[in-house]
C-alpha cells in the first residue's frame, strides 16, 4: 500500500485522493483515532525521528494507546453503577447478569434482526432491554410484586442504567447489594421466560410463577454467609477454598428447572488418577433441592464403586453450610434429605 498510496510521504501525513480505493479511504478516515494513541517502539532509535512522532506534542503522552482513545468515553463515566454491580457482596453470575443488560450486550432480536419485533408477552413492539425488563406489563408486574416492591409507572427514567441508579442512589452498602441481586433476578426470570416464549411458540407464562421463581432465587443468593474479607483476617495466611485430605473425591453439580432436575457427578481417585462419571435425571421442587438430589446421587454412586471414605465437592454454599451446621435453610426439606442421607 505505501508504494501505490504513499510512497514518498508519512502514512500520518498523507492526503486522501480521488483515485483512492473505498478501502484505502476507511484506512485514513482511522488515522486521526490511531494518531491519539499510537506510538513507536524505541530499539536503537536510528529510524524513529521524534519531532515527526504523532505522540510527540510538546511531551504530552496519550493515555493507553489507541483503544483507550476511542473508548475513553466508557471508562470515564462518572456513574458509578459499575462499581456497586461488581461489588463482593453480589454474586458474580447476578453481576454478569446487571452488567449485560446495562451495556445493552444481550441478543436481542433488533440487534440480530432489525426488522423483527419483539415475542413480547402482551403487544408486538420493537425489543430492546427497556421494554422488555421495565416497561411491558409482565415486567411491571414482576417490578411491583418482587422481594424490593417498586412502581415503576412512578419514576421517569429513560434506561436500565439510569433507573438502577435512581433505586440504588443514597442506600447503604449492604442494602444496596441486596437490591441489586434482586434486581439481578428478576432480570435473569425475565429473560428465561422471553427465550422460552421464543424458542416455543405454546410456551406457557405466569406472573404468579415468575414472582415465585424471583423469591426464591432472590432467597438462596441472599441466604448465603458471605465471605470473609481479607480485612478481617488475624494472619498473613491465605485461606485454601478446598481443604481436601481424603484421597476420593467426588465433584456433584446439577441443573433444575419447571420441576426437573439433572445431576452428573465425577469420581476421582487421586492416588491412580483413575476416575468415571455418572447421571442422573428427576423431578424436585428447587434448586436447593436439586442440588441435594446431586449430592445424595453421589454418595450412593460412590457406594456403589465400594468407596468409604471420601469428599463430595459441591458449589451450593447454601447447602454446604447447612450440613456442615446440620440444619437446612428450608425446613419443609430437611427431613426428606437427612433420611435419604
Amino acid at each position: 500500500m505505501k508504494a501505490k498510496y504513499f510512497p514518498r510521504e508519512s502514512f500520518w501525513s498523507v492526503s486522501e485522493k480521488n483515485s483512492d480505493s473505498f478501502v484505502w479511504r476507511s484506512i485514513l478516515k482511522a488515522i486521526s483515532g490511531v494518531a491519539e494513541g499510537a506510538c513507536s517502539v524505541i530499539v536503537s532509535g536510528e529510524f524513529i525521528d521524534i519531532w515527526w512522532q504523532s505522540w510527540f506534542r510538546g511531551w504530552v503522552i496519550t493515555n493507553s494507546g489507541a483503544y483507550w482513545a476511542a473508548q475513553s468515553g466508557r471508562f470515564n463515566d462518572t456513574n458509578r453503577l459499575w462499581s456497586w454491580i461488581w461489588n463482593a457482596n453480589i454474586h458474580p453470575r447476578l453481576s454478569l447478569m446487571l452488567w449485560r443488560t446495562c451495556a445493552n450486550v444481550l441478543p436481542m432480536l433488533t440487534y440480530l434482526i432489525p426488522t423483527i419485533v419483539s415475542v413480547s408477552f402482551v403487544i408486538p413492539c420493537a425489543e430492546n432491554p427497556l421494554h422488555l425488563f421495565a416497561s411491558c406489563p409482565f415486567a411491571l408486574a414482576l417490578w411491583f410484586n418482587c422481594p424490593y416492591p417498586i412502581r415503576l409507572d412512578t419514576i421517569h427514567f429513560g434506561s436500565i442504567t439510569e433507573l438502577l441508579c435512581k433505586l440504588c442512589e443514597g442506600v447503604d452498602t449492604e442494602r444496596r447489594s441486596q437490591m441489586l441481586s434482586c434486581f439481578a433476578v428478576l432480570f435473569e426470570t425475565i429473560w428465561k421466560v422471553r427465550n422460552r416464549i421464543l424458542h416455543n411458540a405454546i410456551a406457557s407464562w405466569s406472573v404468579d410463577q415468575a414472582r415465585r421463581d424471583i423469591a426464591n432465587r432472590y432467597q438462596e443468593f441472599v441466604s448465603a454467609p458471605p465471605s470473609p474479607s481479607p480485612s478481617n483476617s488475624t494472619s498473613g495466611t491465605v485461606e485454601v477454598s478446598l481443604n481436601i485430605t481424603s484421597k476420593k473425591l467426588v465433584v456433584v453439580d446439577d441443573s433444575f428447572s419447571s420441576g426437573l432436575f439433572g445431576c452428573v457427578a465425577i469420581l476421582l481417585d487421586r492416588d491412580s488418577l483413575e476416575w468415571g462419571h455418572f447421571s442422573a435425571f428427576g423431578s424436585c421442587a428447587s434448586a436447593l433441592a436439586a442440588e441435594m438430589e446431586a449430592v445424595i446421587h453421589g454418595i450412593k454412586w460412590a457406594q456403589d464403586d465400594g468407596w468409604d471414605d471420601f469428599t463430595i465437592a459441591s458449589d451450593s454454599k447454601i447447602l454446604v453450610h447447612a450440613i456442615r451446621a446440620r440444619k437446612l435453610p428450608d425446613w419443609q426439606l430437611a427431613g426428606e434429605f437427612y433420611s435419604m442421607l
